[in-house]
């Protein structure tokens, strides 16, 4: 039987209470209220899909929740039944962030194509975008076995925590690292979807030869948007050994995410962009510049030692054990 939303609010205990966005707003999609309306109202349905595919065993459950702090989280509510939450104050700093003038310059700067096709959208689909992921990174927590939904099948939380690195002292923390960097790898692959559907909405009723370049841009957006909320995160928190810095986040994504579009592109026909990494990377690389023109703070790095430690060092860990939980995947 499905849960109500006053028995997940019960559920949720300190985590809630859940945030139900007014509907005197609805119209207006650019608003907070409308948006978040409209973003259930379109992703729901979508992401159904494919938690079906991922988790057939389990129930998830979307909310928003009203707590101003920038978190999102996943949570076990009963037995086979689970809730991603993601504060009201991540989606309102994602969306300030996103209409800022200095931000819609810059979308319309870099993205010259989606804007003569609608301007006032740009801005609302790289919300939609960065929501998007926050929630796939915390389903990847779900179906990947770290809150204890393999158990539901086979396996214990404890044990894929154990399976990532014994057990917490260096070696946990480790664990936990690993397991962030596990759902942002199943979280990248999973957006790839959501990406591709907008790139079909863009190309629609376009004229051929506009297709690669407006794929281009939808695929671009996609990595801006994701790129943008990393360092909103990373200016809104102290840097943590159980979470992997933005840049190594980043590779994580393009990575995956990229694989993804590749494989989606493989099946609609010849790919109209190729390669599609660079693409990914260079929309990565806009959310740099915009979020220094609205001064996140940025833990201070080299980006590309960062990311080259994460390849050398953590990559052949994350792969270890990717191949461990394999076989107890449903």
């Amino acid at each position: 039987m499905a849960w109500t939303e006053k028995q997940i609010e019960n559920g949720l205990g300190k985590d809630g209470p859940l945030w139900r966005p007014k509907q005197l707003g609805k119209t207006d999609v650019h608003s907070l209220n409308g948006f978040a309306i409209a973003f259930m109202d379109r992703f729901r349905p979508h992401f159904a899909a494919v938690a079906a595919q991922r988790a057939p065993t389990i129930t998830t459950y979307l909310s928003f929740i009203r707590k101003n702090d920038i978190n999102a989280f996943a949570t076990r509510l009963g037995a086979s039944d689970y809730m991603i939450g993601i504060n009201k104050g991540l989606v309102e700093r994602i969306r300030n962030a996103m209409y800022h003038d200095k931000t819609k310059t810059e979308l319309r700067l870099r993205f010259p194509s989606l804007t003569v096709i609608d301007s006032s959208s740009v801005a609302l689909t790289a919300c939609y975008f960065a929501v998007a992921f926050a929630f796939y990174h915390e389903f990847a927590h779900v179906f990947r076995g770290h809150l204890g939904y393999l158990d539901t099948v086979k396996l214990h939380e404890e044990t894929v925590l154990r399976m990532a690195a014994p057990a917490m002292s260096p070696a946990q923390i480790k664990s936990r690292y690993l397991v962030e960097c596990d759902a942002d790898t199943y979280g990248g692959y999973l957006m790839s979807a959501t990406v591709w559907e907008h790139v079909l909405r863009a190309i629609d009723g376009q004229p051929a030869e506009a297709h690669a370049v407006l794929e281009t841009e939808v695929v671009a957006l996609a990595a801006f948007a994701i790129g943008l909320v990393f360092r909103i995160m990373e200016s809104e928190s102290e840097p943590s050994p159980m979470y992997p810095l933005d840049p190594v986040r980043c590779v994580i994504v393009h990575t995956q995410m990229g694989q993804g579009l590749a494989n989606l592109q493989k099946k609609a026909g010849p790919a109209r962009v190729d390669p599609i990494t660079p693409v990914l990377v260079t929309g990565m690389a806009h959310a740099t510049d915009v979020a220094n023109l609205l001064q996140l703070a940025e833990v201070p790095v080299d980006a590309r030692a960062a990311a080259d430690a994460f390849l050398k060092n953590d990559t052949p860990e994350l792969d270890a054990l990717a191949a461990l939980l394999k076989p107890h995947m449903p």
